[in-house]
């Protein structure tokens, strides 16, 4: 089945024999992954931002 990449940089259209399926290839799947987990990571911008809007 045809599928579109999930990753917003890419945006390729791909073959998958699997329903799942969401990226053509690891290294997108990789830069997702990070952009949607950086916060877990590196939580110092937000409370940065928090903090300002407060103040």
């Amino acid at each position: 089945m045809k599928k579109i990449c999930a990753n917003p940089e890419c945006r390729k259209e791909f073959e998958s024999n699997y329903k799942n399926k969401r990226f053509c290839c690891k290294e997108c799947g990789k830069k997702v992954f990070y952009q949607e987990h950086k916060e877990y990571w590196n939580p110092e911008p937000k409370r940065k931002i928090e903090a300002e809007q407060k103040g």
